[in-house]
């Protein structure tokens, strides 16, 4: 269980890196629009800002998700896991949809 705790703890947190620069612009801009970064994600995921965020993200899902009070588990590790783990699937899964699709004309 801690292996798959651990894996998904990672997961989250990269995911959860990844999609920060993408969310926030559109939060502070207070538009109904979101332009999707590309750019912006691609050189989010080489620079260190990146992995250090993903790290401590790591370690708060990892700390939360072996701590015995079983509210600060549900709150600290369970419900944003899932929730960013099923964001970030559920966009490339409808991404490499709208790929696939798109090819074949």
């Amino acid at each position: 269980m801690k292996l798959y705790k651990g894996a998904m703890s990672g997961l989250a947190a990269i995911l959860l890196a990844l999609m920060a620069p993408l969310i926030l612009p559109a939060i502070r801009s207070g538009n109904n629009t979101i332009s999707i970064r590309l750019e912006t994600t691609a050189r989010a995921f080489v620079s260190p800002g990146f992995w250090l965020g993903a790290i401590g993200l790591f370690a708060l899902f990892f700390v939360a998700s072996g701590a015995r009070n079983r509210v600060l588990q549900i709150f600290g590790f369970w419900i944003p896991t899932l929730i960013v783990v099923a964001t970030g699937l559920t966009f490339t899964v409808v991404v490499a949809y709208v790929v696939m699709h798109a090819r074949r004309g």
